[in-house]
Formats: C-alpha cells, sequence, structure tokens
C-alpha cells in the first residue's frame, strides 16, 4: 500500500476534484493518493515562478513537512516548473517527486531527442517561447544532468484568458474556472491543432523521439496525440505518479 499526497500550487480549491479523480484513474492497484492544494498569492491569479510563484515555496515546505508527519509515503508537487523541488526533499524524509524531472528521466530511457512543449497565452507565435520559460526548463533540465537530451522547447497558444479576465473569473465565477481552463488546454492538443503541428515539425526537423507536455492541465488530454504519431507522449502526472510508486516500492522492499 502506497499513500501518496499531491500538493497543486498556487491553486484555487475548485481544481481538486478534478486531480483527485484523474490521479485515482490512473493510480496503480494498493496505490491512495490524496490531492490538496496552496491557495493563489502575489499579484497573478496564474503565478509563474519568475514573476512571484516562488512566494509559494514557503507553504508548500511547511505541508510536506506535515505530510511526513501524516503517514504518507511520498509526495508529488503539482506543478511542472518543480518549484522548491530541492528544498523539499532537504526537509523529507520521504521521497518527494515533480513532474518534469519525473518526465525527463523517463523520456531519456526512451528516446535521445526530446521536445518540451509549453503553454502560451491567446495569440502566441507557433513555435517561440519567452526566454525566461526557456530558462527555467534549461536550468532544471540541467540540474538534473538531463539538458543535452532536449532538442527543442516549443510552445502553443492554449488560448486562456488574460491574468485580469482570470482574476475576474476567480473572484465571480469560481466554479466556472476549473471547466474554462482545461477546455483551453484540451483544444491545444486535438488533432489537427497548434501541440500537432509543432510535435510533426520536430520529429521531421529534429529527430525527437519523444514529447513532454510540460503543464499538469494537459494530463489526461493526450489520447489525440497518442494515436496521431507513433512515439511517446508523455503526461505530466502519469510520469510524477509512476516514479512515486517506484521508489515508494524500492524504499519497502529494502527496509
Amino acid at each position: 500500500m502506497a499513500k501518496i499526497l499531491y500538493i497543486n500550487p498556487g491553486s484555487t480549491d475548485t481544481m481538486v476534484g478534478h486531480y483527485q479523480r484523474l490521479l485515482s484513474s490512473i493510480a496503480s492497484p494498493g496505490t491512495e493518493v490524496d490531492v490538496t492544494y496552496l491557495p493563489l498569492v502575489g499579484a497573478s491569479p496564474v503565478p509563474s515562478f519568475w514573476n512571484g510563484g516562488y512566494e509559494l515555496e514557503g507553504e508548500m515546505f511547511k505541508r510536506v513537512r506535515k505530510a511526513n508527519e501524516e503517514g504518507y509515503d511520498a509526495v508529488i508537487i503539482g506543478c511542472s516548473a518543480d518549484p522548491g523541488l530541492d528544498i523539499a526533499r532537504r526537509l523529507s524524509k520521504i521521497p518527494v517527486v515533480a513532474p518534469l524531472e519525473a518526465a525527463l528521466h523517463i523520456a531519456s530511457m526512451l528516446a535521445q531527442r526530446i521536445t518540451v512543449i509549453t503553454p502560451g497565452p491567446h495569440g502566441t507565435e507557433p513555435g517561440t517561447v519567452p526566454w525566461e520559460e526557456i530558462r527555467w526548463v534549461e536550468d532544471r533540465a540541467r540540474l538534473y544532468g538531463l539538458r543535452h537530451k532536449i532538442a527543442s522547447i516549443r510552445q502553443v497558444d492554449v488560448g486562456t484568458p488574460s491574468p485580469s479576465q482570470l482574476e475576474k473569473m476567480i473572484a465571480e465565477e469560481p466554479d466556472k474556472v476549473e471547466d474554462i481552463l482545461l477546455g483551453c488546454f484540451e483544444r491545444a492538443v486535438a488533432v489537427p491543432g497548434p501541440a500537432a503541428d509543432q510535435i510533426r515539425e520536430a520529429i521531421e526537423k529534429e529527430g525527437v523521439g519523444a514529447v513532454y507536455f510540460s503543464c499538469t492541465r494537459w494530463s489526461g488530454m493526450l489520447g489525440p496525440l497518442t494515436q496521431e504519431f507513433a512515439i511517446p507522449m508523455l503526461d505530466p502526472l502519469v510520469g510524477a505518479l509512476r516514479v512515486a510508486e517506484v521508489l515508494v516500492r524500492s524504499i519497502k522492499y529494502y527496509q
């Protein structure tokens, strides 16, 4: 039996049910997953980790410590920026896993060249990625010793509302935010669609053999792309959960 806590940083309680259903559906027999969240902080309703999201890390460290006291076997940080992963591990006696690291290690055993797909705001020019976003993906991959595996970092337009629009929606109609955001992300990975265009180009021009979708909102949505392409499409939550399960079982085996 493995008891795992999933922490969704920088969110609202409207997303808890979605991630609970998703993780429960993909968990291995004998794995129990609980989902919690860290409330939004700072000026942006959807903080990125170069414009205020680091304010979340202190609360996350407290929650990781509490998970140790509550008898959990592992913790998953539910953001593909892997925020606070290094320090969280130092504070924890149980494994702490995050999506980007888990996916890159899995991808490195499946392919020599990997493309990372990141979400962009409405009107994003196909294939363009802000330097800040390239930097955090590259920095984390370098820390994991896997930067050389990434052939490209590509952005697709997910058509989400602007930060100011989201802030208003969260204040006025919080129950609708989840469906609106998830709908935007799902349309981006439809076939045909912007993600499919980027993947096709990455295969043809760079010879990539695996694709990682760098946002947890894409979890559970990659079926159309898996059917369209013959290379692995790496789901952020599937990879993180499977790695957490393996670590828990490995530790228990050797005890």
